[in-house]
């Protein structure tokens, strides 16, 4: 994986946030593999810190993969994230196999963000 400055450097948007929302169907939890009813790979969020990009603290923001994979976050209900992502037309997409990660892990992550001394929130 390349390091956390460069996806520093090349991801768009950068936020905390915390999960309001579970979206994915009991249907779908049971498909999956790592199925549990407090947790999800679709979900609504609320930005809690803004690090780099155009939203504001506060917003609301949708999750929802296309596909889940290997590297997506399984989102647990009422728990903060850091994300690293895109927002497209509807949806805020988490940048496959980057620094997000739940905030309790994101120590370094943290860090690195206040040293990159971004326009923060």
């Amino acid at each position: 994986m390349t390091s956390v400055e460069q996806h520093i450097r090349e991801t768009s948007t950068i936020v905390s946030c915390r999960v309001i929302k579970l979206l994915d169907t009991e249907e779908f939890r049971r498909s999956m593999i790592s199925s549990s009813p407090d947790r999800s790979y679709s979900v609504d969020v609320v930005i809690t810190h803004v690090y780099k990009g155009e939203v504001r603290g506060g917003d609301t923001l949708r999750i929802a993969p296309p596909d889940p994979s290997n590297c997506d976050l399984y989102f647990r209900a009422e728990s903060e994230y850091v994300l690293f992502g895109e927002i497209n037309e509807t949806d805020f997409m988490v940048r496959t196999c980057s620094y997000s990660e739940p905030i309790e892990l994101a120590e370094k992550v943290l860090a690195a963000l206040r040293q990159a001394q971004l326009n923060s929130k």
